[in-house]
């Protein structure tokens, strides 16, 4: 039985938290705290980065056994989990748009059917079709990125039993594939900058479930992830010159520590209410950019100085996160009961 991880369901939670407040002071223009912190650069700046880290980690264990049914199975399953609220959040998002665009004249998002039908399939960054700047619902690139990666892992657990070879070869090289393809700017169907960040991320997850389950210790590896933090930490304030690549620094260092920390102090998250609150870290995910948008077009209309402020901020966490609350409870079972009548 494979083990599970409340810590992991907190990390999910407060990253999703500081994506959305990253994502609003980006939009907003805000400067928090008296030292000017902007949450969108510096550490923890790769946030969807880390959301796919969890993933394969999480992924790993079913990678030997996941090709035991079909891939119409296995695609169906994961298309019912992910995909319902994408189709719900980029409706409620082209209307509030629609809106934005009526009262302002003004447009975050283009919102013609072009746009608007490549944002339901999720054809707009990542995948096949890659010609629009930016989704009615920006942030659920993510999730065709992330279908694409169960994808890609059910074909590596199929190949691997056919041709009884390694596994896990095969999950290295996507992690190199990845970074070859950011390193040279490569700008292909399923190998561009959106696709590559989920690759090097989402299989760097599987092959941290690998080396972490051989590990009689953990403890060991808690404290030296206490320790690696801490130390990317001051250096990121007080000593600079250790880093030269933040992004790099982040996805393979900081993240990898960050995630291998809070599973060692998984014992300290028994409750229950983690589960709630990492699946309510996926509702805040796909609503936080629709939000906004309700923001920036009150901010156009007012021009309302508090919101560019911590009580802004605070205001729109609260506001997101209670229609993340109502989506888990009462919309997300529905359209996604719904969808499995018709796929499952």
């Amino acid at each position: 039985m494979r083990k599970y991880y409340n810590s992991l369901d907190c990390l999910k939670f407060f990253a999703a938290i500081w994506l959305m407040l990253g994502h609003y002071q980006q939009v907003m223009g805000v400067l928090f705290m008296y030292t000017q912190v902007r949450l969108e650069i510096g550490l923890l700046n790769n946030v969807v980065e880390l959301f796919f880290l969890i993933s394969g980690f999480l992924f790993a264990p079913s990678l030997a056994t996941v090709s035991d049914k079909t891939f119409a199975d296995f695609f169906k399953k994961k298309s019912c989990r992910l995909y319902p609220m994408v189709i719900v959040t980029v409706a409620v998002g082209w209307v509030v748009l629609y809106i934005q665009y009526a009262l302002t004249g003004d447009l975050t998002v283009q919102i013609g059917f072009w746009n608007l039908l490549n944002s339901i399939l999720l054809t707009f960054n990542g995948g096949a079709i890659n010609n629009i700047e930016y989704g009615i619902n920006n942030p659920a690139w993510y999730i065709c990125v992330l279908i694409i990666c169960y994808a890609i892992g059910y074909f590596i657990s199929f190949i691997s039993k056919r041709t009884n070879t390694n596994a896990m070869n095969y999950v290295v090289a996507m992690v190199f594939i990845g970074l070859g393809i950011i390193n040279y700017k490569i700008e292909l169907p399923f190998a561009n900058y959106y696709s590559a960040r989920g690759y090097e991320a989402f299989f760097l997850g599987v092959i941290l479930f690998r080396l972490y389950d051989k590990v009689k210790n953990t403890s060991l590896i808690t404290v030296g992830a206490a320790l690696t933090i801490a130390v990317i930490t001051y250096c990121m304030f007080e000593h600079a010159v250790m880093i030269d690549d933040v992004e790099a620094i982040n996805i393979f260092i900081f993240n990898p520590a960050i995630l291998l920390f809070f599973i060692g102090i998984n014992s300290f998250f028994r409750s229950k209410i983690w589960q709630i609150l990492g699946g309510i870290s996926f509702e805040i995910y796909i609503w936080h950019a629709v939000i906004l948008v309700f923001f920036t077009c009150y901010w156009h209309l007012t021009s309302n100085a508090s919101l560019l402020t911590w009580t802004g901020a605070l205001l729109f966490s609260g506001v997101t996160v209670l229609v993340s609350v109502l989506s888990y409870l009462f919309v997300e079972p529905k359209v996604n009961a719904i969808m499995e009548k018709i796929l499952l």
